[in-house]
């Protein structure tokens, strides 16, 4: 819940407040090995369903997720967030 929240926040910011010249959407790759299917399939609903974020694709080995993230001025702040905010909630949760 607090993710999503704080990503509604950072997109309407983002829209509002932020010239469009200095949003920077991407798309990057998140490595995901070491998770189950379930794991994976649960990973990228959340990314999907969290603002300025979505999965694009699985690619065939499932060891990594393509994602497109609105502003991905920061890489490493994104990943990290990600990581703990979700991936680390999933893994919790399962195992």
């Amino acid at each position: 819940m607090y993710a999503f929240i704080k990503a509604n926040l950072l997109v309407t910011w983002l829209i509002l407040f932020v010239p469009r010249s200095q949003i920077t959407p991407e798309l990057f790759s998140y490595d995901v090995s070491g998770m189950t299917k379930g794991e994976i399939l649960i990973l990228t609903h959340c990314i999907t369903l969290t603002p300025g974020t979505i999965t694009v694709a699985v690619d065939e080995e499932k060891d990594a997720l393509l994602i497109h993230c609105l502003d991905y001025s920061d890489p490493a702040k994104t990943e990290a967030s990600i990581t703990r905010l979700l991936k680390g909630s999933i893994m919790r949760f399962t195992r």
